[in-house]
């Protein structure tokens, strides 16, 4: 199955895959966001202050938007 002509491959089938940032302080963004150095989470896994950390670093990064509530 081909691809529709605006989409871009990554990879391009290659066996090696890809890799984007190739370092923790390279920055990246994705779906139009500024451009972020790699998010560091930190806590107790369970606790509210690492879920909220964990979802302000997707939304940093522009996987997803963050409308929740405190």
């Amino acid at each position: 199955m081909s691809q529709p002509l605006e989409y871009e491959q990554v990879t391009y089938n290659d066996p090696g895959g890809a890799q984007m940032g190739k370092s923790a302080t390279e920055k990246i963004a994705f779906y139009g966001a500024t451009p972020v150095v790699r998010p560091v989470i930190s806590g107790i896994v369970s606790s509210a202050t690492c879920l909220s950390t964990i979802v302000t670093a997707l939304a940093n990064l522009g996987l997803v938007t963050d409308s929740t509530t405190p």
